[in-house]
């Protein structure tokens, strides 16, 4: 078990780098962050869904004494064995797809290397200002998350069964976020609605200080939980246009490096500061950084900054007149 979990960790850290850059190679920039979106709701659509069916066949199959004596293995194992086929399943599908590039990409690529090299140096400045961003946001992500259960249990009594609700709900919520967050970035804007999502996802973290209410402080923490998924297939799709195709794999790499190992420190933090300041010093100071985080986001990337989509273009449009 502890080899196949390190193995399903790998896996999933693969995975994590390697499909921002296939997604964004393989759609046009007008549909990436739908594509992203569906590809985020996507994911925590059929993980609520597989939650809900393997604890319903868990419970049916325990009462099916035929399934031991026909495998001679325990309705557990033969649960993980079935999650195991699922993903070589998925993996078959795989084989089928093509890959593509995109005619930005083919653009890029055919720009003068004194051009080329400006681009690189633009890449750099955006990497730098993208990881200071990024470890303030990680750090703010992930430091209540971890702590919710305790949270509502100590602040609000409640019981197993009640804060798995609250838990489910989440992952219905977060859907409907995700799925959302074309139509925000259709009206506002890439950088607008991210910062946006980001700095309401820090006012509401707060409020849960204030409410007595369980009803009312489980919606208020759902909303803050989907208003920071919200912000993640925008933002992922914001990165991979804003730096040339082959610094893709390597951005993507700094970007969820930075994301863990801030989010490790974070719970680390937050656990020390919950044992000693309680959750309302906990709250405002995250809320403060979510803020910062937000504001750093904006200045970097919307004040007095040409957007990487118009950027392409002008690439583009360069190259054509060549």
């Amino acid at each position: 078990m502890v080899v196949a979990a390190f193995l399903n960790g790998a896996s999933i850290g693969g995975w994590m780098v390697s499909a921002p850059p296939f997604l964004a190679r393989n759609t046009d920039p007008e549909r990436r962050t739908l594509a992203f979106s569906l590809s985020y709701g996507s994911s925590i659509g059929t993980g609520a869904l597989a939650g809900l069916i393997v604890g319903v066949v868990s419970r049916d199959l325990s009462v099916w004494g035929w399934v031991q004596e026909l495998t001679g293995l325990s309705v557990k194992q033969c649960v993980l064995l079935a999650s195991s086929g699922s993903v070589l399943v998925g993996f078959s599908g795989l084989l089928f797809l093509q890959e593509r590039g995109t005619v930005t990409e083919e653009a890029q690529t055919s720009v003068p290397f004194v051009n080329g090299a400006l681009i690189r140096l633009k890449s750099r400045r955006f990497v730098l200002q993208l990881l200071t961003t990024l470890v303030l946001w990680s750090f703010f992500v992930g430091s209540f998350p971890p702590f919710f259960n305790v949270f509502f249990h100590k602040q609000f009594n409640q019981s197993l069964d009640g804060i798995g609700i609250i838990f489910s709900v989440s992952q219905l919520c977060q859907l409907a976020a995700v799925l959302f967050m074309p139509w925000l970035v259709m009206k506002l804007g890439r950088v607008r609605a991210i910062s946006s999502v980001q700095f309401a996802s820090a006012l509401v973290l707060p409020i849960l200080i204030v409410v007595t209410n369980v009803q009312i402080a489980g919606t208020i923490y759902l909303i803050y939980l989907s208003l920071q998924v919200m912000a993640e297939p925008a933002l992922e799709s914001f990165i991979m246009d804003s730096v040339l195709p082959e610094e893709r794999n390597t951005v993507t790499s700094l970007r969820y490096m930075t994301l863990f190992s801030v989010q490790a420190l974070a719970v680390l933090a937050s656990g020390l500061a919950i044992a000693r300041f309680g959750y309302s010093s906990l709250l405002v100071a995250l809320s403060l950084l979510g803020v910062a985080a937000s504001a750093a986001f904006y200045s970097f990337f919307q004040m007095g900054r040409q957007s990487p989509v118009t950027h392409e273009s002008n690439v583009t449009a360069a190259c054509s007149l060549r």
